[in-house]
């Protein structure tokens, strides 16, 4: 079993070079996890494995998972795939993308 998600385009609408931060939200909310079924799952970017070792989403505990050194850029495929031992199928609680911007505006007024 797989989640497939495609990142979007860029608000700014510039498609190629927009790179985006990401992070991502896992918590079992299901005891059946715990009752003689699993749920582990690999995440991927544009099919390249990004963990070491399958997600394990604890009951009714956040895992949060950040891109690690890795921007994303519009049309990444994200991937979450069961893993062969898994009895049920990957889970998403929540994503959040951040578009990272270049050449902002300094905050302050330089005379101040």
């Amino acid at each position: 079993t797989r989640l497939t998600l495609t990142v979007p385009s860029s608000d700014s609408g510039v498609t190629n070079t927009a790179q985006f931060y990401s992070i991502f939200y896992f918590s079992e909310v299901s005891q059946a996890a715990y009752q003689n079924k699993s749920r582990s799952f690999d995440l991927l970017f544009d099919g390249v494995k990004l963990n070491d070792n399958p997600n394990f989403p604890l009951y009714l505990s956040c895992a949060p998972i950040r891109n690690r050194g890795r921007n994303l850029t519009a049309g990444t495929i994200i991937s979450l795939v069961k893993t062969p031992d898994a009895s049920l199928p990957p889970i998403l609680n929540a994503i959040e993308l951040f578009e990272l911007k270049t050449g902002l505006a300094d905050a302050t007024n330089k005379n101040d």
